[in-house]
């Protein structure tokens, strides 16, 4: 049996999606404006994830994860190493999984970082009038900009499809009408299949992925709440809590999570004789 290789793109964008990148890279992140703030951050991150460096490996994960340049400015007495979680020293599945452990943590020190500095956990909600106030309003602009012009491209491909296939459509429609149709049911014309609600969900999906502690926090508000989510949101729900997928960090663990949930759904339905999962107890 042929093992399985695992590639791994060392300069991996932030997002799956392309138009979710432009929208950050069109962001100054090195502003005088926000100078201060990653200044106080960065040094009291640093400070919390010191805990982890008892383990060589988690360590040059964390520092994979933060960058030669962030290693060097706060961790100065410590050597930048990537090659110790590379072959030979490290196998490619191994250093995914510390990782995706070690991004979890980072997350985690981060939102911890900011409520120990004042700040909100979830920067939506900062409410003061000043730089930070500023710089998170040309974010909000940026990717509500990027967002607008997404739907925009999404729906006119999908109005450039349909209007391709209309006269198929009109003429299968014209001969059922004139008796010429030997078929069997009645054709009828397609519905769009993209609603602009499941262009900005997979945006939102792919954000939250990102970030653990984020998408643990966006899907505990809708643990309870009753919501006709689009189905690229609705999907991911169903992931984060049917799969207990909230703490998972790579997309590789997720689909492995998914398929021994699907496994282990078959299983039980083949043991209920043709019963729905829905109707199962547990």
């Amino acid at each position: 049996m042929v093992p399985e290789i695992l590639v791994t793109d060392e300069n991996a964008p932030m997002f799956e999606h392309e138009w979710l990148n432009e929208c950050s890279d069109s962001i100054d992140f090195t502003q005088d404006k926000t100078e201060p703030f990653l200044a106080k951050v960065n040094k009291t991150l640093a400070h919390r994830l010191r805990g982890e460096f008892s383990n060589k490996f988690r360590q040059q994960a964390i520092f994979e994860l933060l960058g030669e340049d962030y290693t060097k400015l706060y961790f100065p007495h410590h050597q930048f190493s990537p090659e110790l979680l590379r072959p030979p020293a490290y196998t490619n599945k191994k250093r995914e999984e510390t990782l995706a452990e070690m991004r979890v943590q980072i997350d985690e020190a981060l939102q911890d970082s900011l409520a120990e500095l004042g700040y909100p956990k979830d920067l939506s909600k900062y409410e003061k009038e000043d730089n930070l106030a500023e710089f998170l309003d040309e974010i909000r602009a940026a990717f509500k900009a990027g967002c607008d012009r997404q739907v925009q491209t999404v729906m006119s491909k999908e109005r450039l499809e349909r209007g391709n296939s209309i006269e198929d459509d009109v003429i299968s429609i014209a001969s059922q009408a004139s008796g010429e149709y030997e078929g069997g049911e009645p054709e009828k014309l397609d519905k769009p299949k993209v609603k602009e609600s499941d262009v900005l969900a997979d945006g939102l999906v792919s954000i939250i992925n990102h970030n653990v502690v984020v998408r643990r926090s966006i899907l505990q508000e809708f643990r309870n709440k009753s919501l006709m989510l689009p189905n690229p949101l609705r999907k991911s729900v169903w992931e984060g809590f049917i799969n207990n997928q909230e703490d998972i960090g790579s997309k590789r663990s997720r689909r492995k999570a998914t398929r021994d949930f699907k496994a282990e759904i078959e299983k039980r339905l083949k043991k209920s004789k043709g019963g729905r999962a829905v109707q199962e107890n547990d």
